[in-house]
């Protein structure tokens, strides 16, 4: 274990960062929109160009795959560069705030330190508000305003939640499961007991076990089989109209579940 200083910007104490040398290793992250990419200047323009790229499909259907398939690629690149183009700037802002307010401690800044200490807060208070909307959307906490710099404690729930969600092992009949992989193995193996095809045990309805009245009829069931062919079926699903209204419903749903991130 070791205790690092960190520069005291934006606060009045020196943080203290303890690290006890342990490393859990990090899932591959889902991709989800982020209300952060909003506030970045490029973030429309880079929207436009993609919805803007040309498809070689005609059908609506594989137009709007084709180009949410492409939007999501591009956007999670522009998205990482983003974060390590503003983790690499804070790292900067950092270090020289803290070689500043060394020398301002000592007397030794020089006319204008004053003011770029200023201006380096001022830059930071742009990261820091940016990781609040990250921490507050991860926590999906609707009760707690924003710009109130609450970033700890939406990540304390966000934490919290993630908590809650992890399944460390597993208790199962042959003993207990810490394995990530053993453990996806043991659920696959008991769905596919649960829904799989049971074993015949030879019981039958007899024959006369419904009464004739409770039987369908050779009239009754004609109405249940349908009058298309599997052709005119098929065209109806798949016509031009009906690809378009897919698409809005697409289109939709997508909409919504972004509305419900904010």
């Amino acid at each position: 274990m070791y205790v690092t200083a960190k520069a005291r910007a934006g606060s009045d104490h020196v943080p203290l960062i303890m690290n006890f040398g342990i490393q859990e290793a990090r899932k591959p992250s889902l991709f989800r929109f982020e209300k952060w990419w909003l506030e970045q200047l490029d973030f429309k323009q880079l929207v436009t160009n993609v919805w803007n790229t040309s498809c070689a499909s005609k059908s609506a259907i594989d137009v709007w795959q084709f180009k949410i398939r492409l939007l999501r690629k591009k956007v999670k690149g522009w998205a990482i560069n983003i974060n390590a183009d503003i983790k690499r700037q804070k790292v900067e802002l950092l270090k020289e705030f803290d070689i500043l307010d060394r020398k301002y401690e000592t007397g030794l800044l020089l006319p204008g330190g004053k003011q770029r200490m200023d201006d380096i807060v001022r830059d930071l208070e742009k990261i820091w508000n940016l990781e609040e909307i990250k921490a507050r959307q991860r926590s999906r906490d609707k009760n707690i305003r924003e710009d109130d710099r609450n970033t700890t404690y939406f990540q304390a729930i966000s934490n919290q939640r993630a908590r809650k969600k992890r399944i460390p092992a597993l208790e199962t009949p042959d003993g207990l499961l810490e394995d990530t992989k053993d453990m996806l193995n043991h659920v696959v193996d008991f769905y596919k007991h649960l829904f799989g095809a049971k074993e015949n045990l030879g019981v039958h309805l007899g024959e006369n076990f419904w009464e004739e009245g409770d039987k369908v009829t050779d009239s009754e069931n004609e109405l249940l089989e349908a009058p298309f062919t599997k052709e005119e079926i098929k065209n109806a699903v798949f016509d031009p109209y009906a690809e378009g209204l897919l698409a809005l419903m697409a289109f939709l749903f997508f909409s919504i579940n972004l509305s419900g991130m904010f």
